[in-house]
């Protein structure tokens, strides 16, 4: 957090149904799904772009990342 503070960039891996106390519920396709909250409240609270990145396996063994632009 202290990194995010001043500026550091950071990673945060989110996944899908997050079906603990505190989870929000979004619509993801179509439907409500339990989502954790931190990433956007880590973003809204030090004012950090969120940059999504998906990692894509090869047939050699290694993966392909691919980073979208900031939302």
């Amino acid at each position: 957090m202290r990194g995010l503070a001043r500026g550091a960039c950071g990673g945060y891996m989110v996944d899908q149904n997050f079906p603990l106390p505190g989870a929000a519920f979004p619509t993801f396709f179509g439907r409500a799904a339990a989502a954790a909250p931190t990433l956007g409240q880590l973003a809204v609270r030090y004012r950090a772009p969120v940059v999504p990145a998906f990692a894509f396996p090869r047939a050699d063994g290694s993966c392909l990342i691919r980073y979208s632009p900031p939302i």
